[in-house]
């Protein structure tokens, strides 16, 4: 079963996060910062992730949109975590920090979504400046 619905975007994170919010709610609130010794900070109407290496000019970012719990990546991510996101108004972009916010990156319907955010390039010891770190984040409705 593959994914209803898919969008490719390339994220700055400045200063060293990025991250994933509904539309609507980008001016409400703080965003939520990762713990010092974390790699993410979460709330119900955003995610951010802080990346390994902040000298890498642009982080791949894959979202997916499925109907129900999509199957495991086949990779084994470096980090990974499911969290809980109120889409409200049916559409998400992409928080680029200092960089400002890009709306409508993927629409969905509104509603509770899991999403799963798998992390590689992290822990590989390679140099930021080959482009290894990339993210994957797939939403699935939670059925209530």
């Amino acid at each position: 079963m593959p994914a209803t619905n898919s969008a490719e975007y390339r994220t700055s994170a400045d200063p060293v996060i990025f991250g994933i919010g509904v539309d609507a709610e980008y001016d409400y609130g703080p965003v939520p910062q990762p713990s010092p010794h974390g790699w993410f900070g979460a709330c119900e109407h955003e995610i951010t992730i802080r990346v390994a290496h902040p000298d890498q000019v642009a982080y791949p970012l894959l979202l997916e949109a499925w109907d129900s719990e999509p199957p495991t990546p086949e990779l084994l991510p470096d980090v990974e975590g499911t969290f809980l996101l109120n889409i409200s108004s049916g559409s998400l972009g992409v928080n680029e920090g200092g960089g400002g916010f890009e709306p409508e990156v993927i629409s969905l319907e509104p509603g509770k979504y899991y999403v799963r955010i798998s992390g590689y390039g992290r822990d590989s010891g390679t140099s930021a400046d080959d482009g290894e770190e990339r993210y994957l984040a797939q939403m699935w409705p939670t059925g209530w």
